[in-house]
């Protein structure tokens, strides 16, 4: 499981040092890259949640990978949502590889459903593996649709959030803590 998913992370590293914007955003891509590479496996507990079963496997390869990786990973319900996982839940990579001071997860929102808007100090960038949906994002008052492929990028305490539609949405997710 543990080559599996840092197979996976090498592409979003890759995927997210091509669409790095600044010398910020960039930084962080080029330093996730070398952590993906110097890993270490560490033994996983998997666990289900039920709204990665509304995202069936017909999308973009990393979408793909990841949801046939989908029974090895240890998927939670987020703490940000009393829904026990119907809705949204997380996955925290950091469970599978030590990947030292960068948090790197995955965001399942299932369709007609929203992560609340939050913030946090460490800068924070997604990227869109399936779906589409509105996301507050980069300091903005305003949701605008980002769909699979796309970087989302929150700079230290932007108020962020996103809301589905009728897509399900499948993300990964980078901070530098």
């Amino acid at each position: 499981m543990s080559d599996a998913a840092r197979e996976l992370l090498r592409g979003v590293a890759v995927a997210l040092r091509e669409l790095s914007v600044d010398g910020v955003t960039e930084a962080l891509s080029h330093r996730f890259v070398d952590v993906v590479e110097q890993a270490t496996v560490r033994p996983v507990v998997p666990s289900h949640v039920s709204v990665v079963d509304q995202m069936a496997a017909n999308g973009p390869p990393l979408r793909d990978d990841l949801l046939a990786l989908t029974s090895t990973l240890p998927w939670a319900p987020s703490p940000r949502v009393d829904d026990g996982g119907t809705g949204v839940a997380l996955l925290d990579f950091g469970e599978c590889l030590d990947l030292g001071t960068l948090t790197v997860g995955a965001m399942a929102v299932g369709p007609n459903n929203a992560y609340p808007e939050h913030d946090h100090p460490p800068l924070e960038m997604y990227l869109v593996l399936g779906g589409t949906a509105r996301w507050r994002h980069g300091g903005a008052d305003d949701y605008v649709e980002r769909r699979a492929g796309d970087l989302v990028i929150n700079h230290p305490n932007d108020r962020h959030g996103v809301r589905t539609g009728e897509d399900a949405l499948l993300a990964v997710y980078v901070l530098d803590t």
